[in-house]
């Protein structure tokens, strides 16, 4: 995993290969699975999955952690 930051955000995700094989599982694409193998499809399994009402959760309670320092 890899983080970065700028000056208005953080992101944290994959890089290199590992970041292909997330994108696949995160989508349902299709892929080899070794050099010399056929394409598969693999079935949408979202890695990290978020909803509208986690989002504004996470949002609140950091905004009530940044109110209290």
């Amino acid at each position: 995993m890899k983080t970065g930051t700028d000056d208005q955000s953080f992101w944290v995700g994959f890089t290199g290969k590992v970041s292909q094989i997330a994108d696949v599982h995160q989508h349902g694409l299709r892929d080899r699975p070794s050099l010399r193998a056929k394409a598969v499809s693999y079935p949408k399994r979202e890695l990290l999955g978020a909803t509208m009402a986690d989002r504004d959760r996470l949002l609140d309670t950091l905004y009530e952690h940044l109110a209290s320092a």
